[in-house]
C-alpha cells in the first residue's frame, strides 16, 4: 500500500512540474509548442491505476488519452475481463476522458482470419526472404517468396480492424479516432533486424 501511494505522489508531483511549461492536449486536439500528448495503455492489471491516474489528472486539469484492450482475441471470451474494459471505458466516456482502443492488429486478422500462414515464427525463414534495407533516407523492402502472404495479410488486417471499428462504434457510441498498436506474440520478434 506505502508503495502505490508513493507511486502515485511521484506521478502527481511529476504532472505538476510538467504543467508549469507545458500544456497536456489530447491525440486530437491541436498541437502547439510546448504540448504533451499524455497516453496510457490500459490491459486488464492495469485498469484500478487507471481509475487513480485518472483522478489525479483531474485534479491537476491534464488531459491523458486512455487506449484500452477491450475485446482483444486472446482475452475476448472471458466476460469478467470484458465486463471490466467496458466499465473502465463508460468511466472515461462519463468523465469526458480521451478513451481509444489498444490492440494487436496482427494477432486480431490471424484469429479471423484461419487461411493466412501459420509459418511466421520460422525466423530465419522470414529473415532469408523478407529483406530491409536502409537506402539514404527511406526503407527499402525486397520480398524473396511471400510464404507470409503479406497482401493477404493486410487485407485480413484491414477488414479486422474495420469490424473492430464498428464493434466500439455500437458498444461505445463513437467510432474510434485512432488505435494504440502494441507488440504481438503471434508475430516473430526478430531482435537483430530483418538483415
Amino acid at each position: 500500500m506505502n508503495t502505490e501511494i508513493n507511486r502515485m505522489n511521484i506521478y502527481t508531483n511529476l504532472l505538476k512540474e510538467l504543467k508549469l511549461k507545458y500544456t497536456f492536449k489530447y491525440f486530437h486536439d491541436e498541437k502547439t509548442e510546448n504540448t504533451i500528448l499524455l497516453r496510457h495503455d490500459i490491459h486488464l492489471q492495469d485498469i484500478e491505476n487507471g481509475y487513480k491516474m485518472i483522478k489525479v489528472e483531474k485534479e491537476l486539469d491534464i488531459k491523458a488519452t486512455y487506449f484500452v484492450q477491450y475485446n482483444i482475441p486472446q482475452e475476448s471470451s472471458n466476460v469478467t475481463y470484458q465486463e471490466k474494459y467496458v466499465k473502465f471505458i463508460n468511466y472515461c466516456i462519463n468523465n469526458n476522458i480521451e478513451v481509444q482502443p489498444h490492440i494487436s492488429p496482427i494477432s486480431g486478422a490471424f484469429h479471423s482470419d484461419s487461411s493466412l500462414s501459420k509459418n511466421i515464427n520460422d525466423i530465419e525463414k522470414v529473415k532469408k526472404n523478407y529483406i530491409l534495407n536502409r537506402v539514404g533516407n527511406y526503407d527499402e523492402f525486397t520480398i524473396i517468396d511471400d510464404f507470409l502472404e503479406i497482401n493477404k495479410l493486410n487485407k485480413s488486417i484491414i477488414k479486422y480492424l474495420n469490424n473492430y471499428n464498428k464493434e466500439w462504434e455500437e458498444k461505445f457510441g463513437f467510432f474510434p479516432k485512432g488505435f494504440s498498436v502494441h507488440g504481438d506474440r503471434t508475430f516473430p520478434k526478430i531482435v537483430d533486424g530483418l538483415n
